[in-house]
């Protein structure tokens, strides 16, 4: 396998994972990108190497920033971690859920005091 078809399932393999995490199906995501859910299917499995364009298309649908589809090739650090897994919980909230939880998240923190 070359860097193009390995590169090209790792993004699939994201793509996938994180549609799964999302409870959406193919035709879910071809509805909201305006892909054919065949398409979705091809990109996830590697057999199709999708432009900028449609990856943008399907990293929108998926709540997603581009570069998230891509393998990193540093490390992040756990607060990194942490706070993106935070911020993906966050996008698939509603603006009030996200006050409300923001104000939890606080009032939580407040209760333990400051510690770093």
């Amino acid at each position: 396998m070359n860097n193009t078809s390995d590169l090209s399932i790792q993004i699939g393999r994201k793509i996938r994972e994180t549609r799964k995490e999302l409870n959406l199906t193919q035709e879910n995501v071809a509805e909201r990108t305006g892909l054919d859910w065949s398409f979705i299917g091809q990109i996830e499995r590697g057999t199709n190497t999708p432009s900028i364009r449609t990856l943008s298309k399907i990293a929108e649908a998926l709540n997603l920033e581009i570069g998230d589809m891509f393998p990193a090739k540093v490390t992040k650090s756990k607060d990194e971690l942490l706070l993106k897994e935070i911020s993906k919980i966050l996008n698939q909230r509603s603006p009030a859920d996200k006050k409300f939880l923001i104000k939890l998240l606080k009032d939580i923190c407040s209760h333990f005091g400051k510690k770093k």
